[in-house]
């Protein structure tokens, strides 16, 4: 007896949003949108093979077809899987809820990346209870993990591996959140509109502490522009020696896509550097290596392009960097003293 080839589905959304066709295991299913309707006010859809044999016959109340379509569309397919016996489609099924999970993908490119933090967020807050700040740390945290699980991590990795350290301390909260699949909505819609979003939410969120300021997007664009000029063909680094976030890295990277760069950032405060990792993952073009330092302190000669302290950069548990420190820390170990490490320099 030969085994059965398995057939290999392919989607295909259709150019015209009033018509919606899926091609299954050579069996082809049109969704398609009526121009008229019916006596309890709503648009009537159908689904039908390759021969325009009707296979199932559903209405959804929707005023504006061509915008509301894929919802409808979605709710045809739905109702279809859930009416027949699954003897009946046999592996067909999996491809149709396959085929759901597709159209749903492409709607998350339209949804803010903002928004979608906020629902994040509100999430944590539901299940923990914490404070605001924990909670945006927290929300990294999560990022982190996702990014860890489903993205590339090669250009964070030429040293070491990206994030490493990184546990799953929030195991039920984390797959919560997954299950509404929230984490891939907004790497999809970040993508789409890429930039700083976590830094935003940290500024709204009333987060900034002193000496702290995340610099505007007009601001940091013109910045890169006057930096790097117009067009680079020659090979540059880049150092942000306080990067935060990472938005002037990330924007110099998405501004100059396929310019030769490599990009190096410093953070004092733990909490931005981690945001600055899951950034980075997410959005640079180019290799990076990111640390968590006091780039006051770092001796230039031990801290260039070349030096071995970029090595341990990208790291969720950053090591010991006291070795390429020029001076001891400062007189008071919980605030900084430019007054005292003035003194330290000239003794």
């Amino acid at each position: 007896m030969k085994k059965r080839k398995q057939p290999n589905p392919k989607f295909h959304v259709g150019d015209k949003v009033h018509c919606l066709t899926i091609d299954l295991y050579g069996r082809k299913l049109t969704v398609k949108s009526s121009r008229y309707i019916d006596f309890l006010g709503c648009h009537v859809y159908t689904l039908e093979d390759e021969t325009g044999q009707l296979v199932y016959r559903g209405n959804h109340v929707s005023n504006e077809v061509p915008e509301h379509f894929l919802k409808s569309a979605e709710g045809i397919l739905e109702r279809y899987i859930r009416l027949q016996n699954l003897f009946l489609l046999g592996c067909i099924m999996s491809d149709l809820q396959q085929l759901l999970k597709v159209i749903k993908v492409s709607k998350y490119k339209e949804t803010p990346p903002k928004k979608l933090l906020y629902e994040i967020l509100h999430e944590i807050e539901a299940k923990l209870h914490y404070g605001t700040y924990r909670n945006w740390d927290i929300l990294v945290e999560l990022l982190a993990n996702w990014t860890v699980q489903n993205e590339d991590l090669s250009l964070g990795s030429l040293a070491c591996k990206a994030f490493n350290g990184l546990e799953l301390k929030y195991k039920d909260l984390y797959n919560h959140i997954n299950s509404l699949d929230l984490f891939k909505h907004y790497v999809v819609a970040l993508k789409q509109q890429p930039w700083d979003w976590l830094g935003e939410i940290f500024i709204e969120q009333e987060l900034v502490g002193p000496g702290q300021n995340m610099t505007p997007r007009a601001v940091v664009d013109l910045m890169i522009k006057m930096t790097l000029g117009e067009k680079i063909t020659k090979f540059q680094t880049v150092l942000d020696p306080c990067v935060g976030t990472g938005r002037f890295l990330i924007e110099a990277s998405l501004l100059n896509p396929d310019a030769p760069l490599v990009l190096f950032g410093i953070e004092i405060n733990l909490s931005l550097y981690r945001a600055c990792l899951v950034n980075m993952a997410l959005l640079s073009k180019h290799p990076y290596s990111i640390i968590c330092a006091d780039s006051l302190r770092l001796e230039p000669k031990l801290s260039g392009p070349t030096s071995k302290i970029w090595d341990l950069g990208n790291q969720w548990l950053h090591p010991d960097i006291s070795a390429f420190y020029w001076k001891p820390p400062p007189i008071w170990h919980d605030r900084f003293s430019l007054k005292a490490f003035t003194e330290l320099k000239t003794k």
